[in-house]
């Protein structure tokens, strides 16, 4: 039990890591679009002019930033502050990204998952009704031929008892097969709360501020 319970937290932790991985990864282009213009707003060789269009770029994009150049010294003020929240919320953004792409692949799972459940579960119910009437049947033979005869009461009873010992143990391997699919879901599920526990109100708006199918197509 505390092997499957580290084996559960090692893959819970895993996916997380995923999904910050992601984070780090989706910044990338745009954190060397933005080292490239501070690269040129903070370099006193380049001309004033080239590095106030760089400056303007970096206001443009980053909130609050306020960059400015003075033109009598060449010094570059810039706020660090704003720029680490920047790139801050641009890897939560992808992080949420991350959060829906990963929410939307355990829907699938569920979803199969659930399919398989029900499928299990026929099963079971299948095997119950057949052996009610199978044992039915046999307990209905053994009254009839067994009348007088001991020896035939006894091979009838044997035969009863291996045949119900025969089912039950189908049903029981059926019904675990149901079990393991219920604790697959349980799983699924715990991951979904990790998730919706991490990223709350910020991934609900997201996944809300979607366009819905008649948007994407232009629909009224």
């Amino acid at each position: 039990q505390y092997v499957k319970k580290l084996k559960e937290a090692s893959e819970l932790e895993k996916m997380m890591t995923d999904i910050r991985k992601r984070g780090a990864e989706g910044i990338v282009e745009e954190k060397m679009r933005l080292d490239a213009l501070l690269e040129v707003a903070r370099d006193e060789t380049r001309s004033l002019d080239e590095r106030k269009r760089a400056i303007d770029k970096l206001n443009a994009i980053i909130p609050d930033y306020n960059g400015q150049l003075d033109t009598t010294t060449g010094k570059y003020k810039e706020n660090k502050e704003a720029l680490d929240k920047y790139i801050d919320s641009l890897i939560r953004r992808y992080e949420i990204e991350g959060a829906k792409d990963k929410l939307k692949e355990i829907g699938k799972q569920k979803a199969q998952l659930a399919i398989d459940r029900q499928a299990a579960q026929q099963e079971v119910d299948k095997l119950k009704e057949s052996k009610n009437t199978s044992l039915s049947s046999k307990g209905q033979q053994t009254q009839v031929k067994a009348s007088g005869r001991s020896q035939m009461d006894a091979d009838l009873g044997f035969v009863y008892s291996t045949a119900n010992t025969t089912w039950n143990n189908n049903i029981k391997n059926a019904e675990a097969k149901v079990a393991a699919i219920d604790k697959k879901i349980e799983e699924q599920e715990k991951k979904i709360q990790l998730i919706n526990d991490t990223y709350g109100a910020e991934l609900t708006d997201n996944i809300a501020a979607e366009p819905t199918p008649d948007e994407d197509f232009g629909g009224d």
